[in-house]
């Protein structure tokens, strides 16, 4: 689809605006409901500009909440304050619920840092690796800890489960340095 349309989803969510090759580009209104049960439902919008689908450009999120986040987003982030490529800054995420604060390296979250939904609610307090959760950390659902420990690529590695992850990672490496030493691989 080219040209202005409107698009719309069976989840109730829909798209109107400017199209480029079916993608949402130009400027545009999406507006969706959040995914509660019928009585707390709330619709969410974002108007503003978009490139292949993401938001770039001058826009405004209003959540569900009634909450707006105004300003220039690019790839689908908007910096809220400080500085969000390289050093301490907070993020927000257009696609998901979320808020990060901490220490950024191109782009990236590392290190410790604190996530919030966009009412302000704790959900991560913690260490980061690439904007994943990663080391030692605590998540919280409706300001109660939910899960506090170690953390591998946004996963929660209970004591046991952390085991079983540590040995087939290593089991995995030593597989592979196998394969290559015999010249077996996979098919194209």
């Amino acid at each position: 689809m080219n040209g202005k349309g409107k698009a719309e989803y069976y989840s109730g969510c829909f798209y109107e605006g400017s199209f480029v090759n079916g993608y949402y580009d130009g400027y545009g209104v999406y507006s969706c409901w959040n995914m509660k049960p019928l009585e707390d439902r709330k619709k969410f919008i974002f108007e503003g500009y978009w490139i292949q689908g993401i938001a770039n450009g001058q826009g405004t999120e209003t959540t569900a909440s009634g909450k707006q986040f105004s300003g220039v987003w690019e790839n689908g982030r908007l910096c809220l304050k400080g500085n969000c490529k390289n050093g301490f800054g907070t993020v927000k995420f257009r696609d998901k619920d979320r808020i990060l604060t901490g220490n950024w390296t191109d782009g990236y979250l590392n290190g410790f840092g604190v996530e919030t939904d966009s009412d302000g609610h704790l959900v991560y307090k913690g260490e980061f690796k690439n904007t994943h959760y990663h080391g030692k950390g605590t998540s919280y659902k409706n300001g109660k800890v939910l899960q506090r420990g170690e953390w591998a690529e946004g996963s929660f590695l209970d004591p046991e489960y952390r085991k079983w992850y540590e040995g087939n990672k290593k089991l995995m490496k030593e597989v592979e340095k196998r394969m290559i030493e015999e010249g077996i691989g996979f098919p194209p």
